[in-house]
């Protein structure tokens, strides 16, 4: 089944074609990108703050058509960093929960031949 999205464009409505279905493993990648991207707000880079904001949106848009209560998990730690940007989210913890949530063992992507 294909979902329509409407978007308000400058006071015009714009159909958007399509949406993909959820992706577990986009979900990992995006929750990983924000972990480097804070990492890099650390480093000198404040607005890469902004950035890894972005990427948990993201990775809650990725599952939360599959599984609300995950994309209810990371949109939580979303918030609060949003509330308290010294917040330090455990990332090793969220993705490893994620990753068994979402039934993903990350040594399938590390034999020859099976990376995506």
């Amino acid at each position: 089944m294909i979902m329509r999205i409407l978007t308000m464009v400058a006071g015009r409505v714009l159909l958007a074609a399509g949406v993909r279905p959820p992706c577990a493993l986009c979900c990992l990648k995006h929750v990983s990108q924000a972990r480097a991207l804070l990492l890099e707000a650390l480093k000198g880079y404040p607005h890469f703050f902004w950035f890894a904001l972005g990427h948990l949106a993201e990775a809650e848009d990725e599952i939360v058509a599959s599984r609300r209560d995950l994309a209810d998990l990371i949109r939580e730690e979303r918030k609060k960093l949003e509330r308290d940007p010294a917040y330090v989210i455990d990332f090793e913890k969220l993705v490893c929960d994620l990753s068994v949530a979402l039934s993903l063992d990350p040594t399938e992507f590390l034999t020859e031949g099976k990376r995506p």
